[in-house]
């Protein structure tokens, strides 16, 4: 004969299954945790999602980088993501550490169109990027070419801050 279970014994069956579920996750996240850098600990599905709600984002990184240092490591749903939070530290690593920070996966977000083909933000690793990256050292970013278009520069910011004015007397919204 079949036998049915009583409330109480669906409850303790389900906690007992929950519990197991949750320790599961929690042996998991930190086990893959070992050898990245400190961050604060990510729900199973979510991630460290409800630590950047509440405040704007750039101040809730503010806090967690006092707390975990500059170098720390969030996950955002599915996506690892490392967060650097000081202009030295991130010197220092773009410096001695560029290759490991190249080889990233590169989803279809980041990716803009067909214009954003020859990005050297979306691009692969490899002879490309490379070429891409010493074009940028030896051409775009020497101080004498940035010297020569700061007029430029100032000028479309006071285009951008003209454009937005308008728009916001006009109710216009994006």
């Amino acid at each position: 004969m079949i036998k049915l279970l009583t409330m109480h014994e669906l409850l303790g069956i389900f906690a007992s299954i929950a519990l197991l579920i949750y320790v599961a996750c929690l042996f998991h996240t930190k086990r893959r945790r070992v050898n990245l850098p400190p961050g604060p600990n990510p729900w199973p599905v979510i991630g460290s999602m409800f630590q950047l709600s509440g405040s704007p984002p750039h101040h809730s990184l503010t806090n967690l980088s006092q707390c975990h240092g500059p170098i720390m490591t969030l996950r955002l749903g599915s996506m690892l993501t490392v967060v650097i939070s000081s202009s030295e530290v991130a010197r220092e690593i773009f410096k001695k550490h560029d290759a490991a920070l190249a080889g990233r996966k590169i989803y279809e977000a980041m990716k803009g169109g067909k214009s954003s083909d020859g990005s050297l933000i979306t691009a692969q690793y490899g002879p490309y990027w490379r070429m891409l990256r010493r074009l940028c050292t030896t051409q775009f970013f020497v101080t004498r070419r940035l010297d020569a278009m700061s007029d430029v520069r100032s000028r479309c910011v006071h285009q951008m801050l003209r454009f937005v004015e308008e728009g916001g007397q006009n109710g216009m919204s994006y």
